[in-house]
């Protein structure tokens, strides 16, 4: 493992530049340094889902907000993979088991949700393809059928 990183002084002058490898990682000391001057934190500021990659992309939405004004429309989705057949014979068949949308249809609830989590990434993929189709055929489609989308933001 290795990542560098530098850090500024608020005057944006190079203070100093700091490998982080796994040997450094292996020794306590090294890592409370890390931690007490706020460098663990930051570190983590690439890594999707962490709190320091989060902090950033509103700050990024911030500036969008200031620059472009208010957003005129918020959506929000949710998955109904439960009720997407294709996923569940897909993820089950991953798995050895052939089904089809009759035997899909058969399945209670429980028996979904557990075939869902064999597989979780791929129930994630699924979303993020269809949220992603969503946007490109209909909503930036050339109907414009909410007005012509020049900015958005997804998470």
């Amino acid at each position: 493992m290795y990542a560098g990183y530098v850090f500024l002084t608020r005057s944006g002058e190079r203070e100093r530049e700091r490998q982080i490898t796994a040997g450094l990682l292996k020794n306590n000391d090294e890592i409370n340094q890390l931690i007490h001057s706020d460098q663990a934190f930051k570190f983590m500021r690439n890594v999707r889902g962490s709190l320091p990659y989060w902090q950033r992309v509103f700050y990024d939405v911030l500036a969008m907000v200031r620059q472009l004004r208010c957003p005129t429309w918020f959506i929000s989705l949710s998955a109904a993979d439960l009720h997407w057949p294709e996923l569940i014979k897909l993820i089950a068949g991953e798995r050895g088991r052939t089904l089809t949308d009759e035997d899909v249809k058969l399945l209670s609830r429980d028996e979904k949700c557990q075939i869902l989590r064999e597989n979780p990434v791929t129930a994630a993929r699924q979303l993020n393809y269809r949220v992603d189709k969503f946007f490109s055929l209909f909503l930036k489609s050339s109907g414009n059928p909410i007005g012509k989308i020049t900015e958005y933001f997804i998470r």
